[in-house]
């Protein structure tokens, strides 16, 4: 049988949330149930049957398939929200991890075809209905962890709803501005190589300091929610000076525009179309993401063992 892309892509989901499962103490058994599933989904989603009733269901009505794609997404991410729930026993790093992959995938979706806001917004609340819809029937599913861990079940579904907005409103956009920042760029017949103006280092300094600031409060804050969680994943603990969560998500987005901004700057003025640009592009990119990982892969380290001390 031939592999289409549908069937690699969930496959290599299935294949890597099995392998988290045996890594996390999960029992074998419920891992190769899990596994099946995953084959049998892939399989159906892949099959040319589903491929034909796709194309059925988009050809019927182009504009209600594009009225109804961004609510069905969101329901689909509610889902996704309450497995990961059920399965890292409300574990917030999780959570917040597969809804900033979720946000960032989602965007294609959130185009609508008016571009007046008052059309725009039934469709985004009834989204956020079948988001918690979703939440609240795979949680249900497992009536013990939902009697345990249900204080922070909805403490977490009603972060992890926010973290979905923002991502796909705001981290898309530096998404985007880092994929233009490590693509090349054709050279146009009428476009002039000039070198920049000014002292370009001066916003490498500034990208740098940004980057530093916002990693290393993303990392306190991912070193205090994992120890908690360790110390106590059954119960509803609020981090102190992070009650208000709107106030704690506008700050982050506040320290992540600081280096959003110096990069936009750097690619206004040094074009990837020359090729020692793009090289002093694509490194830094490579130094700034292997920094921010290592500092959040180590703050969640060492927040997960002092919660188990």
């Amino acid at each position: 049988m031939t592999l289409n892309r549908r069937h690699k892509a969930i496959l290599f989901v299935t294949l890597v949330l099995t392998g988290c499962a045996l890594l996390l103490g999960v029992e074998l058994r419920e891992t190769l149930g899990s596994m099946l599933l995953g084959v049998a989904f892939a399989w159906a989603i892949g099959s040319d049957a589903a491929s034909r009733l796709c194309s059925i269901v988009k050809g019927a009505s182009g504009t209600f398939y594009a009225w109804i794609r961004l609510p069905v997404a969101m329901a689909l991410a509610g889902g996704l929200l309450g497995a990961a729930l059920l399965y890292s026993q409300a574990n917030p790093v999780v959570v917040i991890v597969l809804m900033c992959a979720a946000g960032i995938v989602m965007v294609p979706l959130t185009t609508s075809p008016t571009q007046k806001i008052w059309l725009r917004i039934p469709a985004l609340l009834l989204g956020g209905v079948l988001f918690f819809l979703a939440v609240g029937g795979m949680i249900s599913t497992d009536i013990i962890a939902s009697n345990r861990y249900g204080g922070r079940f909805v403490e977490l579904s009603v972060t992890a709803f926010v973290i979905l907005l923002v991502a796909m409103f705001w981290l898309s956009k530096g998404w985007r501005l880092i994929e233009a920042g490590i693509g090349a760029q054709p050279l146009s017949e009428t476009t002039v190589l000039t070198p920049p103006r000014g002292w370009m280092w001066g916003h490498y300094v500034s990208l740098f300091l940004g980057i530093i600031v916002l990693t290393l409060w993303l990392g306190l804050l991912a070193w205090l929610a994992s120890s908690a969680w360790s110390y106590a994943p059954e119960r509803v603990t609020t981090i102190k000076g992070s009650n208000n969560l709107l106030a704690q998500v506008g700050f982050i987005m506040l320290l992540a525009w600081w280096p959003y901004r110096s990069w936009r700057a750097i690619l206004g003025r040094e074009p990837n179309s020359e090729a020692k640009y793009l090289r002093r592009h694509r490194r830094v990119t490579t130094i700034v993401g292997m920094a921010f990982v290592t500092i959040l892969a180590l703050s969640l380290t060492y927040g997960i063992q002092s919660g188990n001390d």
